[in-house]
């Protein structure tokens, strides 16, 4: 009878280290999991990042596309070289929405600093606070800003 008992307590005491390794195990299985699936996300976050710094990096000659076409004379438009460079600058802008970055205008509407950073502020016939003119666009991806519009903003009206 005793060695019964002596047994049983010996079945009790593996059975509860079995019971502690299994949940040891889990635990570490889990933590792996976790670790694997927080290094990945760190590394599309890194492979993101290098992505939209190389676009802040182009995006002067974006600018320099849209300025440079408001100077093209009107004679000049339809000609074939003029036509080409267009087709550039929209071949850039297709790579950015396909990235999932859109420009977007501000130009006419209310100065709200979460989308625009005003540059300049001038008199104007429009009411204090109407952005006058859009300096240069802003970028955003869904709804996270990677570059503000940079704007003229009016300081109120002009007095007769």
């Amino acid at each position: 009878m005793e060695k019964k008992k002596s047994k049983d307590k010996e079945i009790k005491k593996l059975k509860r280290e079995i019971k502690e390794m299994k949940d040891g195990w889990q635990r570490t299985q889990a933590d792996f999991e976790n670790y694997r699936k927080r290094t990945a996300d760190e590394i599309n976050q890194r492979e993101m990042n290098g992505r939209l710094q190389v676009i802040l990096d182009l995006m002067p000659v974006f600018d320099n596309f849209d300025r440079a076409y408001k100077h093209i004379p009107d004679e000049d438009k339809e000609k074939n070289w003029v036509q080409g460079i267009i087709a550039i600058e929209k071949q850039f802008h297709s790579i950015l929405n396909n990235m999932g970055i859109e420009k977007y205008h501000v130009a006419g509407k209310k100065f709200d600093p979460s989308l625009a950073e005003a540059a300049i502020s001038a008199k104007s016939n429009k009411p204090e606070g109407t952005i006058i003119e859009e300096l240069e666009p802003g970028y955003k991806m869904g709804e996270k800003i990677i570059r503000y519009a940079r704007v003229k903003v009016s300081k109120g009206k002009f007095k007769a």
